[in-house]
């Protein structure tokens, strides 16, 4: 079952960040679309995507690890 959540978690995630890299590209004025000028717009979807992937991946390591037991200092 965990790994599907982290599929799920990693596909949202890129999802995502491709989305925002999309929109991105659209307000500067680069449309991955349009002939001409879509590489630029691809790119931007692209490193978007890959963004989204690495903060998702981030996120749902630090949720999904044990918490970890206070260490016992001994004093010398």
């Amino acid at each position: 079952m965990t790994h599907l959540k982290d599929l799920l978690v990693m596909l949202a995630g890129f999802a995502v960040g491709a989305l925002l890299g999309y929109a991105i590209a659209r307000l500067q004025g680069f449309d991955p679309f349009v002939p001409g000028s879509g590489m630029a717009g691809l790119v931007l979807t692209a490193l978007g995507g890959l963004v989204g992937l690495r903060v998702a991946r981030r996120w749902f390591a630090k949720r999904s690890a044990p918490a970890k037991a206070p260490s016992k200092r001994t004093g010398s």
